[in-house]
């Protein structure tokens, strides 16, 4: 741990003080090289300024322990945003994605208890700093929104799910249900979906140590196939506690999307028929369709009631394009 000074040479200093200056030392952006910036905030000689809070020792000054937490710190969140977003740092490369994220982190420093809220704003960062992952853009946003849906899979809050003979009891104009918070519907241009276990094979394959991925920004000479440009409607879930994505014909996309925004189940079926009469596609088949999908759904406990009270939160499961 940092040893703050005697209490006879801090004297001066409240704890606030103290306090102040240890965070904003360690979560301060490094130098260029990786290293702990000379100069403090104010301009004056860091060195000179971390001898008034922190200890040295036989080994190492001041500045040198306090150096070790600033890049330690630093360390932890670049890797938390890698392990978070792999498609994306593939897409980019290392050294760009390193270079994007240590920009993300200077605007939107980490401010939650728990790191898996830490690239939260990554997709409107890239959305307002196009020219740090061009001339991949429109790859790079879906494959945050992408990547962040199975966040959200992996641990968003869930509500209880209905049961086949609650669709059975209530009139179709009457039955307004909506997805489960955790559950993320999208609308892509790529098969992310396939890229994304071809990336994890790859990563078995060619694994690395967190250290050495630090350590090392030379690329893998061996990549996996670039993403295959291809319109797939997608959801992203969980089942057992796994994360799954799963594609979805695009009637029931537009039906399932439809209900996550709070219209009734009449009104949902009228937005999956349009889409096929707008597709020139037969509806016929439709009933027996429509009755197959609720069956997975309900079984997969994607569906819930929406009450009044549970709103904002059934609401959260948004339809992403």
């Amino acid at each position: 741990m940092v040893s703050i000074t005697n209490a006879e040479d801090n004297v001066g200093h409240s704890l606030g003080e103290l306090q102040s200056f240890i965070w904003q030392a360690i979560s301060r952006p490094l130098a260029d090289d990786f290293v702990m910036q000379e100069r403090w905030i104010d301009g004056s000689d860091l060195s000179v300024k971390s001898e008034e809070f922190v200890q040295s020792n036989s080994r190492l000054t001041s500045f040198e322990r306090l150096e070790i937490y600033n890049q330690q710190y630093w360390y932890r969140l670049l890797d938390c945003l890698e392990d978070d977003f792999p498609g994306l740092s593939a897409v980019l490369g290392r050294e760009r994605f390193e270079q994007l994220s240590i920009e993300y982190l200077k605007s939107y420093p980490s401010m939650s208890f728990t790191l898996r809220d830490i690239g939260r704003e990554l997709l409107g960062f890239i959305l307002s700093h196009p020219a740090l992952v061009e001339p991949h853009f429109d790859l790079s946003c879906q494959m945050v929104r992408f990547e962040w849906a199975q966040i959200v899979a992996f641990d968003g809050p869930a509500l209880e799910p209905i049961a086949q003979d609650y669709i059975l009891k209530v009139p179709p104009h009457q039955l307004r249900v909506c997805l489960q918070p955790y559950i993320t519907l999208l609308e892509l241009e790529f098969s992310l979906d396939e890229y994304s276990n071809a990336l994890k094979r790859h990563q078995r394959e060619h694994g690395e140590a967190a250290g050495e991925r630090r350590c090392c920004s030379a690329e893998v000479a061996e990549q996996p196939p670039w993403p295959v440009p291809d319109r797939l409607f997608l959801v992203v879930h969980r089942h057992d506690n796994i994360v799954f994505f799963k594609r979805l014909e695009p009637a029931a996309f537009e039906l399932l999307s439809a209900l996550s925004e709070g219209q009734p189940l009449t009104d949902a079926l009228s937005c999956a028929v349009s889409y096929l009469e707008n597709a020139g596609q037969s509806t016929d088949d439709l009933t027996e369709s429509v009755q197959n999908w609720f069956k997975l759904w309900i079984r997969l406990n994607w569906l819930c009631k929406l009450d009044s009270a549970d709103l904002p939160t059934c609401l959260s499961a948004t339809k992403v394009g």
